[in-house]
C-alpha cells in the first residue's frame, strides 16, 4: 500500500488554495492519506464533520475520498494538553516510519508551508527526523513552487 502524508497551512487564500488542490491531484495516487485534522472542533470525535475541516487538511480529506482512499484524520487533542500540535505532528512522522517498517510504500510527504506557519515547519522536521522524504511547496505570491 500507498502512504502520503499531507501538511500545510490551515488558512488558505482561495488562490493558494486552488493551486494547492492542482499539486495534489496532479501528484499521483495513494492508497492511504494522513492529514492533522485541522480546523474548527475538528478534535472533536462527538460533533466531527468533514466541514470542521480547513486549510490544506481539508483538501488532503477532499482528495483522498476522491481517490478512495483511506484517509486517516490525525487531530491534535487540544483539550488535554497545550502542546497537542507538536505531539501530533510526532506522532504522525512515527506512524509513517513504523508502517515503513510494516512494509508499506511512503510516498513523499507534501507540505504546503505558508509563511509563519510553525506547524507545518514541525511537521516537515519531524519527517526529515524519521527519515522521511519531504516535498515542500513554499507560495510565492502567484502561485506554488517547490522550495530549494
Amino acid at each position: 500500500m500507498r502512504v502520503r502524508l499531507v501538511t500545510g497551512s490551515r488558512s488558505l487564500t482561495p488562490q493558494q488554495e486552488t493551486g494547492c488542490k492542482r499539486i495534489l491531484f496532479e501528484s499521483g495516487d495513494a492508497d492511504v492519506v494522513i492529514h492533522g485534522a485541522c480546523g474548527w472542533n475538528a478534535d472533536d470525535p462527538k460533533t466531527w464533520t468533514e466541514a470542521r475541516l480547513n486549510g490544506v487538511d481539508a483538501l488532503a480529506d477532499r482528495w483522498g475520498r476522491w481517490m478512495q482512499a483511506q484517509v486517516w484524520r490525525v487531530p491534535a487533542a487540544w483539550d488535554t494538553c497545550e502542546k497537542a500540535g507538536p505531539m501530533r505532528n510526532a506522532g504522525m512522522g512515527g506512524m509513517v516510519a513504523n508502517l515503513r517498517m510494516a512494509g508499506y510504500t511512503i510516498l513523499p510527504t507534501l507540505a504546503f508551508p505558508v509563511k509563519g506557519g510553525r506547524g507545518t515547519q514541525h511537521c516537515m522536521r519531524i519527517c526529515e527526523v524519521n527519515k522521511i522524504e519531504v516535498v515542500a511547496h513554499e507560495w510565492l505570491g502567484g502561485g506554488w513552487e517547490i522550495a530549494a
